[in-house]
């Protein structure tokens, strides 16, 4: 077809295109293409080294993140439990471009059950020590009768005994 390109052929007596591409014997030996670089093999392993330990730096870093997420997460919890109220928290993760958003809602009703429990407990053991005061104030005029009748048996005893023994340590009592 008229316009085609047809491909050149050399011809076997036409001079080689440069003295790389020479026969053996022909400007004397033909350079040899460079082996690959030792420090290019290197820095290749030693990128992927870097790459191995980023990753299991990363992974460490996400099961320590995952470690205090879940730690916080119980607290959280059980703060908006125990006082009723809505705990809103929101934890960055690392690198800080994302975060996590979590909110518990307090039982009310039930802080204020548990309120209401404490202060009966309290107002129990408020009763239960003004019912031994009581008591103790119940039996202390029989206390005081048994002191004074055994005050004045040693008074009686002192008294028989002569005043040569010593002085009556009782006498004031």
């Amino acid at each position: 077809m008229a316009g085609e390109k047809k491909p050149m052929t050399a011809s076997p007596d036409a001079a080689p295109a440069s003295p790389r591409s020479a026969a053996p014997g022909q400007f004397g030996t033909p350079i040899r293409a460079p082996a690959p670089a030792a420090p290019v093999v290197a820095a290749a392993a030693a990128a992927a080294a870097e790459r191995a330990a980023q990753e299991e730096q990363q992974q460490k870093k996400a099961v320590e993140f995952k470690q205090k997420h879940a730690e916080f997460w119980a607290e959280a919890a059980a703060l908006a439990a125990d006082l009723g109220v809505d705990v809103n928290f929101v934890v960055f993760l690392p690198g800080g471009q994302l975060a996590v958003n979590d909110v518990f809602h307090g039982d009310v009703a039930g802080a204020a059950a548990r309120q209401r429990a404490a202060e009966l407990r309290e107002a129990r053991k408020a009763r239960e020590q003004i019912t031994m005061l009581e008591e103790a104030e119940a039996q202390l005029p029989e206390l005081k009768a048994a002191l004074e009748s055994r005050r004045q048996e040693l008074m009686a005893a002192a008294a028989s005994t002569s005043d040569a023994d010593g002085p009556d340590y009782f006498a004031e009592l």
